[in-house]
């Protein structure tokens, strides 16, 4: 294996879009330089050369092309875990404990997940501890059609960029199979004064970098792995996002039943699962066409297995798991963190660049914001949905009645009718709602599908139960989202469970 470890500082502006967020007039960075990026900048170059040959091995997935991730110092960071938390209402800027429910679930009554997007852990202290980091972000608000210079889609006048910050570090990573892979790669990067263009909107003078490092080695590890834990578990942390297909071909989400068919031999059982959701697509600048858009497990993901020994993950670890292993999906580590709890400091935070807006312009921004911010929740709604599962459910008929009467209070933004309906329910309704069981995945956890329904009809806690912080809505240009009814998303919550336990029912005849 030949490595080339590559350290990139943006000397401007970058922009590296993810999946649309359905508002045409903004667009927003992905946190990282994406391994397709840098990826799409080698095939560029060596399409400008006189002989206009793109290597074979840029195609076939010989070559893989690890995501650029936020850099402190000469430290790479990585996705912050998914089952870390810190205690409730914890300021990130004091330096809280932090504590890994994939070992622990029981050490802080009332956890909170951490918002911050990189981190990596010291080893050189007496006790472990994580370095939490955010790359800065700058948003630069236009005139559409003037700066642009295109021709206006919509009636709104102002668009926005939210972009990641000039003078920062990312570090990616180019796994080569042969010495002569690594020698193109590197001959590649550094032929231009070491200046490459990376992202969209270069016209307009976005994703200018400089390779300012470049490492050879002949290993690689993204993290210390600690082998199996002293309670024969193995933990699964998932370092980028991960594309998946079943045994049928289809676009999954299961990585239990995927680890089953790539490890027939093994009795492995999902003991726990700390999931985040993410959706990929892409845009193929040859065919002006945007790529199929797929749910996937999301970086930071973390499972903990067991019934089998952490080698058998050492494939995975070493080559990926997955699609689009050549563009920096499907990267994993085992055993990354061995420690219950982990002191922590923060290196980097999110920063946002003052703008002035007339009172026009900020209304205009105020209703981008607020949009954005509504896709959010639907997300987090749909989120939620799919992570439950719903035994002996009750009849399509009952399903129906119920869902008629909360889609109505959805309007409303009236619990009472629901709670009221709940009531009054014919004892044959009451006992079907009573057999059923919602189960969360990977927990073991099961809760009553009526006493699930009546609990969130309450309204306490009701972002924490979405997994939202409601306080934390999205602004664009300085101008905050406006607040949502916790009532209304609660309830289609309630309808979005209550529309997949019908859909399988369907399916179950």
């Amino acid at each position: 294996m030949n490595i080339l470890k590559v350290t990139l500082c943006l000397e401007s502006p970058a922009l590296f879009t993810g999946v649309s967020n359905r508002e045409e007039n903004s667009a927003v960075t992905l946190p990282y330089i994406p391994g397709a990026a840098l990826r799409g900048a080698l095939i560029a170059r060596a399409q400008s050369t006189q002989a206009n040959i793109v290597p074979q091995f840029f195609l076939n997935g010989s070559v893989r092309f690890l995501n650029g991730y936020l850099a402190d110092g000469d430290e790479r960071m990585l996705p912050t875990p998914a089952s870390w938390r810190v205690e409730k209402h914890a300021d990130m800027k004091y330096n809280p404990r932090v504590y890994d429910f994939a070992i622990n679930r029981k050490t802080v009554p009332k956890p909170q997940a951490i918002d911050i997007s990189f981190c990596y852990i010291e080893n050189d202290a007496e006790k472990p501890r994580v370095v939490f980091g955010n790359p800065q972000r700058e948003v630069s608000v236009h005139i559409a059609g003037k700066d642009r210079g295109e021709v206006k889609k919509s009636n709104n006048t102002v668009f926005h960029y939210e972009a990641l910050s000039a003078d920062q570090k990312f570090v990616a990573v180019i796994l080569c199979e042969t010495q002569e892979q690594a020698d193109v790669c590197d001959q590649l990067l550094l032929s231009k004064d070491d200046l490459i263009w990376l992202g969209g909107s270069r016209s307009a003078g976005y994703g200018r970098a400089r390779v300012v490092k470049m490492e050879r080695k002949i290993s690689w590890h993204e993290t210390e792995g600690h082998g199996d834990t002293d309670n024969g578990r193995v933990t699964l942390t998932l370092l980028s996002d991960m594309i998946l297909r079943d045994a049928n071909g289809q676009l999954t989400t299961d990585l239990l039943s995927v680890l089953r068919t790539r490890l027939p031999k093994s009795d492995l059982k999902l003991e726990a699962s700390f999931i985040a959701r993410a959706r990929v697509g892409g845009f193929n600048r040859k065919w002006q066409l945007p790529l199929p858009q797929a749910e996937t497990l999301g970086a930071g993901s973390v499972f903990v297995f067991s019934n089998i020994k952490a080698e058998a993950f050492q494939t995975f670890v070493e080559k990926g798991l997955g699609e689009r292993l050549a563009e920096g999906f499907g990267c994993v580590a085992i055993n990354w963190n061995s420690a219950n709890d982990l002191a922590s400091r923060e290196v980097s935070k999110h920063r946002q660049d003052s703008v002035t807006l007339s009172e026009k312009s900020k209304v205009i921004a105020r209703g981008m914001a607020t949009r954005m911010w509504k896709l959010k929740l639907d997300e987090a709604i749909t989120a939620q949905a799919m992570r439950l599962t719903i035994e002996k459910a009750p009849p399509n008929s009952q399903l129906a009645r119920l869902r008629t009467v909360v889609r109505e209070a959805i309007f409303s933004k009236q619990v009472d009718t629901v709670q009221t309906f709940r009531k009054d329910m014919r004892q044959t309704a009451r006992t079907a709602f009573h057999k059923a069981w919602v189960e969360r995945p990977g927990t073991g956890d099961k809760e009553r599908l009526g006493e699930w329904i009546d609990e969130r009809l309450d309204k306490k806690d009701a972002w924490a139960r979405l997994g939202v912080n409601n306080e934390s809505r999205i602004n664009v240009a300085g101008e905050k989202a406006e607040a949502q009814s916790d009532v209304e998303y609660i309830l289609r919550l309630i309808d979005a469970v209550l529309y997949r336990a019908t859909k399988d029912n369907r399916g179950a005849k």
